[in-house]
């Protein structure tokens, strides 16, 4: 019996964002707004490549190469929020592969909605500068 009443309040609810990706095709049309991008405190400017077919639901990876390195004590880091939902994603892992570029990954936009991508330089635990890219998928 109390399955019955499980799957009967599961199937109540509405489409299920983790579960039914209907709005996948979608995700070709996100914002793509990373040309000119630049600390603007720091005068630094960045490109940024997202892995093939990304950002997707299944998981990417995003190359950042800045102009220049960052100051000394500098740190580079990344935050994946939806403000409309008030969360956000699992933290992703970041390395550096030379000396003015990164990886992000294990990036994953795990529903439909607007998202924030937000990428911040920090030294000493203090912010310094922030760039923030919005996506739609």
């Amino acid at each position: 019996m109390k399955w019955i009443v499980l799957i009967l309040l599961l199937s109540g609810c509405g489409d299920s964002p983790l579960l039914n990706h209907k709005n996948a095709e979608s995700i070709g049309r996100m914002v793509r707004n990373t040309e000119g991008l630049s600390f603007t405190k720091l005068g630094i400017d960045l490109t940024l490549r997202w892995s093939s077919g990304c950002p997707s639901f299944d998981g990417c990876s995003l190359q950042i190469d800045l102009s220049e390195p960052l100051p000394s004590g500098s740190e580079l880091f990344g935050e994946l929020w939806m403000p409309s939902m008030g969360h956000g994603s699992s933290p992703f892992t970041i390395k550096q592969i030379g000396p003015s570029s990164w990886v992000f990954s294990d990036i994953y936009f795990i529903m439909a909605g607007d998202w924030q991508l937000k990428i911040k330089v920090k030294n000493d635990g203090r912010s310094q500068d922030e760039i923030r890219l919005d996506y739609l998928l």
